[in-house]
């Protein structure tokens, strides 16, 4: 539960809560409150490229309109990827930051001795500390004690770094040195381990990250750890790693991240936002003929749901192909394919309301949000007009001395097309669709 009505305290108005979940498996959606989702695959305005903010804020004002006080589900995707994308996803460090370790069920140790922790692959792991070495300036049991905090990431990078390996070859021994400056912060950090180098760069990646106590005196620590890293095979269980050949998938890839948008006023306030597992969905993948693709979620066996928002340009020039193939979307010509690179757009939960008219930039209607008449929207019948050559092309196709021409008929796009697509709730990019 999220006590929104708390947020309503120092509000001078209207209010956007975006909420962001991550969970194994599993989309959230609210309990408290009805649920929409943003409508997707939406054939757009080339002005929609310079003022996306405006579209999308439009957009979702009208779903809104439709769905009052609901919350809107924006984005609904397996964490570690996505298609396309616009920017890095969550990494696997990112995720053991967020508590993917404890979620994943790698528990802590005791002192001593790091007994084995089942996890979700049929392998399990023991590590074992050796004395730490630490110079002056702090108290030996203080650094001791942090590093122990993070154990499960030094476990996680070894079992996801030495995937696939038997029982027997996956033992290493470990020596991590650094330097804590005057700020309490690790530098120079030095990971030996065996010749396992992605090893070596996961570990360094998690203490960089570590917190230590300020030194006394203003003065750096050296520190000197050192483990011994074993994996045993589970009774019952076949040979493998688990993270890959040989056993189950990396556990991180089951992570879903759902983001929800709530907008409120103190008018329209009522219960604190509850959320419920929900059913998984997909939606924007772009699959299927251009004209036909479904433009809300539906029901799927993994989530795969996002915004998705296209700026198409026909085909202007001559047909001069024997048997063209219309209505199949092509990528960019080169004089422009700079401009559909995958672009970032920010602060859409916060976006100033510009008027954008959706009647003028949708290509495409929307009957369920009361937008049946838009300004390029496709009908059958220009469908049917489009994919049927004039009587005068027809004559010149007929009358050409080479055909295509040097093309391939069975292959070639009659168009580009550029699609902005909204991704991990706050991206939005250009891509080309196929």
């Amino acid at each position: 539960m999220l006590p929104i009505r708390l947020g309503m305290l120092n509000s001078s108005g209207t209010q956007d809560l975006i909420v962001h979940v991550l969970a194994r498996d599993t989309r959230y959606e609210a309990a408290s409150y009805d649920n929409a989702f943003i409508p997707t695959n939406l054939e757009v305005d080339d002005a929609v490229r310079e003022d996306f903010g405006g579209f999308y804020a439009a957009l979702f004002d009208k779903v809104l309109e439709e769905h009052p006080n609901a919350v809107v589900t924006e984005y609904a995707w397996q964490a570690t990827n996505c298609d396309p994308c616009p920017g890095p996803v969550l990494s696997e460090q990112d995720l053991l930051s967020l508590g993917a370790d404890v979620a994943v069920g790698l528990e802590d140790a005791e002192d001593g001795e790091d007994e084995p922790s089942a996890t979700t692959t049929q392998w399990t792991t023991r590590v074992r500390y050796r004395p730490a070495e630490v110079s002056e300036g702090l108290p030996s049991e203080v650094v001791r004690r942090i590093a122990r905090r993070h154990v499960n990431e030094i476990r996680f990078c070894h079992q996801s770094r030495l995937a696939g390996r038997p029982a027997n070859e996956a033992g290493v021994d470990v020596e991590i040195r650094f330097t804590i400056d005057p700020a309490g912060a690790p530098q120079d950090i030095r990971v030996t381990a065996g010749d396992h180098a992605g090893l070596a760069e996961c570990i360094t990646a998690s203490v960089r990250r570590w917190a230590f106590p300020e030194p006394r005196d203003g003065s750096t620590v050296q520190v000197r750890l050192s483990y011994r890293i074993d994996a045993s095979l589970s009774t019952g269980r076949r040979p493998g790693l688990g993270f890959g050949s040989g056993g189950r998938a990396n556990p991180l890839m089951s992570f879903v991240l759902t983001r929800l948008h709530y907008r409120y006023g103190r008018g329209a306030l009522g219960d604190d936002l509850v959320l419920r597992p929900a059913t998984p969905v997909t939606g924007g993948r772009g699959i299927g003929p251009a004209n036909e693709l479904p433009t809300g979620a539906e029901t799927a066996p993994a989530s795969n749901f996002q915004g998705r928002y296209i700026i198409r340009h026909p085909w202007t020039g001559p047909v001069e192909c024997e048997d063209p193939q219309r209505g199949r979307w092509g990528g960019p010509p080169p004089e422009v394919a700079e401009r559909s690179r995958p672009v970032a757009a920010t602060n859409l939960g916060t976006q100033e309301r510009t008027g954008a008219s959706l009647e003028q930039l949708l290509k495409n209607p929307l009957p369920e949000l009361g937008l049946a008449e838009v300004g390029g929207r496709v009908t059958a019948q220009a469908v049917e007009q489009e994919t049927t050559p004039s009587e005068a092309e027809a004559e010149e196709q007929e009358g050409g001395d080479d055909g295509c021409g040097g093309c391939s008929a069975s292959s070639a796009p009659t168009g580009w097309s550029l699609a902005l697509i909204f991704l991990v709730g706050w991206m939005v990019s250009l891509r080309r669709e196929r």
